[in-house]
Parts: C-alpha cells; structure tokens; sequence
C-alpha cells in the first residue's frame, strides 16, 4: 500500500471557486504573466471620495504588481453617505 501525498493546490485556483467567465479567467491569467501577484488577506477596500461620500467594496480581489508597487482592485462597489441625517425637518 503506498502512502498518501500531499498534493499542493495552484496558487491559481481557489478552494471556494466562484462562477467565472471565460474573459476573466484570461484576464486574471494575463495579469499574473504581467507580474502581478493575487493577495488574499484583504476582506474590504474603503475609498473616501469627499467629506460624506464613502465607497466600500465588501470581498475585493486584490492584485499587486512586483514591479511597481500598484494595485488592481476587482469588486462590487457600494456607495455609503456617512453625512448625519439632517433633524432640522419637522413632520
């Protein structure tokens, strides 16, 4: 009987696999031959456009490029207004 190996996964592919298109598997494949290098330790991305507008991307996938320090970002962006609810109006 012969002893079970290890086999390693591809950095590539994901262990919870979500529903891709063929356009961006070939972009994501693209951009790994580009340099660029799939992070996995972020969970949310916030962008603080003004004072009181916020875009928030929940579950990004993050790309960083070895070469010069730039990220990709890929994701669904929501908008959140952070500008308290004016209490002047009275019904």
């Amino acid at each position: 009987m012969e002893p079970i190996k290890n086999h390693k996964i591809k950095e590539t592919e994901q262990v919870f696999k979500e529903k891709q298109s063929r356009g961006e598997k070939k972009t994501k494949k693209a951009l790994e031959n580009f340099g660029f290098e799939k992070i996995d330790d972020i969970t949310r991305i916030r962008f603080q456009k003004t004072k009181n507008v916020v875009f928030i991307i929940a579950k990004p996938e993050v790309f960083k490029s070895l070469i010069h320090g730039s990220f990709l970002i890929f994701g669904e962006a929501r908008m959140e207004n952070t500008s308290p609810p004016d209490e002047s109006k009275e019904d």
